[in-house]
This record gives C-alpha cells, structure tokens and sequence, in this order.
C-alpha cells in the first residue's frame, strides 16, 4: 500500500502517524476475487460488459457530478466533508454496498477529502456496475456532512 509520502509502514494500512487515511485502494480486492469462483450476490448484479462511450454519456447525464476520464477509463467524484468522522461513516457505508455488488472502488482520502474512482477491471472499462455503483454511492452520502 502507498501513501503520498512513499510506502506506509509495517501495520499502518495506509494510515499516517496524523490518523489521516491517504491512500486505500480497494480493487485489489476486486482482483483477488475475480480469481475465486463467483459469489451469490453476481447473480443479481449489473452487466459486467463494457459500455459505448454513448451509452456512458447517456448514464453520467443521471448523475450529479461525477465526471468521466476517457483517458483514466474511470468516473470519479470528489466531496469535502465536515469532519474527518463523518467521512469515515460514509466511507463504511459504502464498503458495505461495494461488498453487496462485488465491486470495489479505487478510494482516497486525506482527512476531510474523499475521492472516489470506478471502473470494471475486467472488463477494461466501465459498466452498467460502475454506474449502479455511483447511483449508490450518491445515495448513502449524507448532504448535510459536506462542505459547498
């Protein structure tokens, strides 16, 4: 795991002698699941096949904010929080729902900033997941805990 600084040390998870979480990446888990065999919760889920750029834009124009990276092959948003707490509430709600879709975002975050990236890995591009993902997401974060 890195952080900004270089490698974090032994035990720390990414987290900075600060309490700052700074860099989580948590498609390492995606992979790591992707070599098992599938889990009950895939059979329900969104398409894992890779979408058109049409068809992106056609599902970025239902989302608030979140913008594409055609270069990155990601969507990606942003939020500042009003504490480092809420932040990390938020954060595990939306682990929970990750865990439920078999999804996992790319996370970072430093203190009050979250910022969080999504794309299909094996599908080497983004898919109906990512955007069920993102509507999700949208969903669990508490307007009242951001800052404009």
């Amino acid at each position: 795991m890195h952080t900004r600084q270089g490698h974090a040390r032994a035990g720390t998870r990414g987290v900075t002698g600060h309490g700052t979480l700074t860099w989580l990446n948590l498609t390492v888990f995606a992979r790591l699941r992707m070599t098992s065999s599938p889990s009950p919760t895939m059979t329900n889920a969104p398409s894992r096949l890779a979408l058109t750029p049409a068809q992106i834009e056609q599902r970025l124009a239902r989302l608030a904010a979140w913008r594409w990276d055609p270069a990155g092959g990601h969507v990606e948003k942003s939020w500042t929080f009003d504490s480092f707490r809420n932040l990390m509430t938020c954060l595990a709600r939306i682990a929970d729902v990750a865990e439920q879709l078999d999804h996992h975002p790319h996370i970072t975050t430093c203190y009050t900033h979250l910022r969080i990236q999504l794309s299909t890995h094996d599908a080497q591009g983004l898919t109906d997941l990512d955007f069920t993902l993102a509507e999700s997401i949208d969903t669990l974060i508490d307007p009242r805990f951001i800052t404009p």
